[in-house]
């Protein structure tokens, strides 16, 4: 059972997600990605949430933190998808970082994570990292990460809302760049997005 404020902010996902699809349908491209983006940022958000205690004083996150939020939430999907590709030629490495694993106090090896970075676990994210990179055209999760962590989402989101001009009135950035197959795409990344979290009963 969700509490209240989780409950709303999974409707608010659920409603921006629905009305970036009555936008791209109607041809509104720029608008529908601007609202997908609200839409992920709202899942970010609700995972954010999740994690604090009842009677904690409301926090507000950057937009770039719920962004990134829902990046950790493909991690682990990715991990899973690419860990054969991972492993693949790096099988004495992961071996070592078994070994680091095993050799922690059994408490601490069930502790939340993040765990204390060593330099296996520094090279295997950088593998894992390098495999998302070559696999981000096929994989939306991976294109996800990668603008996230590039900060093309947030500019995307700016992108999306705003015309930008210099003092000689050259127009630097202007909503109606965008086209119907980046609306698709960020329609695409915000149903997956709430698709993590669920629909509202």
């Amino acid at each position: 059972m969700l509490s209240k404020a989780l409950a709303a902010t999974q409707a608010n996902a659920i409603r921006l997600l629905e009305d970036a699809r009555l936008l791209y349908l109607h041809g509104r491209y720029s608008s529908s990605v601007a609202v997908s983006i609200f839409a992920i940022e709202e899942v970010g958000k609700f995972r954010l949430a999740e994690g604090i205690k009842a009677g904690t004083p409301p926090k507000r996150w950057s937009h770039r933190k719920k962004q990134t939020a829902v990046s950790v939430m493909h991690k682990s999907d990715l991990w899973l998808s690419l860990s054969a590709e991972v492993q693949r030629g790096s099988e004495e490495l992961f071996a070592r970082r078994i070994s680091e694993l095993r050799a922690q106090p059994l408490e601490e090896t069930f502790k939340k994570l993040p765990r204390p970075h060593t330099d296996t676990s520094d090279r295997i994210n950088e593998i894992f990292i390098e495999a998302i990179l070559r696999r981000a055209e096929k994989l939306p999760q991976a294109r996800y990460m990668v603008r996230t962590g590039t900060g093309v989402t947030n500019k995307t989101r700016e992108l999306a809302l705003y015309v930008d001009f210099t003092h000689q009135e050259t127009v630097t950035q202007d909503p109606r760049t965008l086209t119907e197959a980046d609306a698709s795409e960020w329609l695409l990344q915000a149903d997956m997005a709430v698709t993590w979290i669920g629909w509202a009963e």
